[in-house]
């Protein structure tokens, strides 16, 4: 079984983020659903044109932001994946760091999925993404982001970049 990296640096650094960022910067509330397609070149990630379905916690900051997220996804059509054929359910936590430039949003995040089948759970290990995507709200309190993904597990497989590749998501966001 793989060590999930990302929950336990989740835990250690979810804390020090208030401090680092200052009293005053506001925070965010985000839902969403995220389509996950397959993958040519990150072969033992499990979805293949499925759904997943998100809750993340965003601390803003002038011109970038933290996020934290959870998505699951309840059906997995894929059944290639080192994990069997029988996938029940996917959980992927992630931690992004977000840039943003008036309503463009772009950034890289880390992610670890885990594979819950009959037999029980195991992590994909960590991997990453680049994300692009745009905010629809005028900078108040509820926002509406679009955002396209791509996901990889090694560094040096982005020369294998493909359009086919690329997720897509949509959130709907509130500040308090």
């Amino acid at each position: 079984m793989k060590t999930p990296l990302l929950p336990l640096l989740t835990v250690i650094l979810l804390p020090l983020l208030p401090s680092a960022q200052g009293a005053f910067s506001p925070t965010r509330l985000e839902t969403g659903a995220r389509f996950n397609a397959g993958h040519s070149a990150f072969l033992d990630r499990p979805f293949d044109g499925d759904w997943s379905y998100g809750v993340a916690y965003e601390y803003h900051e002038q011109q970038a932001y933290f996020q934290l997220g959870l998505q699951y996804a309840p059906k997995v059509s894929r059944n290639d994946t080192p994990y069997g054929p029988a996938i029940d359910a996917v959980w992927t936590p992630e931690f992004n760091l977000v840039f943003t430039d008036n309503t463009w949003r772009y950034g890289l995040g880390i992610l670890n999925s885990q594979i819950r089948t009959a037999e029980g759970g195991d992590w994909t290990g960590v991997y990453w993404q680049f994300l692009l995507g745009v905010s629809l709200g005028g900078g108040g309190s509820f926002a509406v982001d679009l955002t396209a993904y791509y996901v990889f597990d090694k560094w040096n497989d982005l020369s294998e970049f493909k359009f086919d590749d690329i997720d897509a998501g949509i959130g709907i966001s509130i500040g308090f």
